[in-house]
């Protein structure tokens, strides 16, 4: 309808996201595992009008969906280590430290694992 087409209203966030899961559903029948599945939801999804707006997409869509396939089935490690997070963490307190202090404030070592 071209009323609904020229609305400024584009939907909620959760609605997006609830049209999304439900309109990519019959990806998960196709045959070729995540790395095929997430090329179809790419490609079902994309907002492109050209053909590389649209094969980019669905690369996005493919890589991304292999990644959490790894990550859901415990394949691969998570890519930061306890320490790295704990590391990162401090900087972040530091940059907070010195940004309400207007000074160099130092960063604490985290705790030995």
């Amino acid at each position: 309808h071209p009323k609904l087409a020229n609305s400024p209203y584009r939907g909620s966030t959760a609605g997006k996201i609830t049209g999304g899961v439900i309109g990519t559903i019959p990806t998960a029948i196709l045959p070729g595992g995540p790395l095929v599945q997430g090329a179809a939801a790419g490609g079902l999804l994309t907002d492109k009008k050209d053909a590389q707006g649209v094969l980019t997409d669905m690369l996005i869509g493919a890589v991304s969906s292999k990644v959490g396939d790894k990550a859901v089935r415990g394949v691969a490690p998570y890519p930061v280590s306890h320490r790295e997070m704990l590391a990162n963490v401090a900087a972040f307190e530091a940059i907070t430290r010195s940004a309400q202090s207007r000074q160099i404030e130092a960063i604490s070592q985290p705790a030995p694992d």
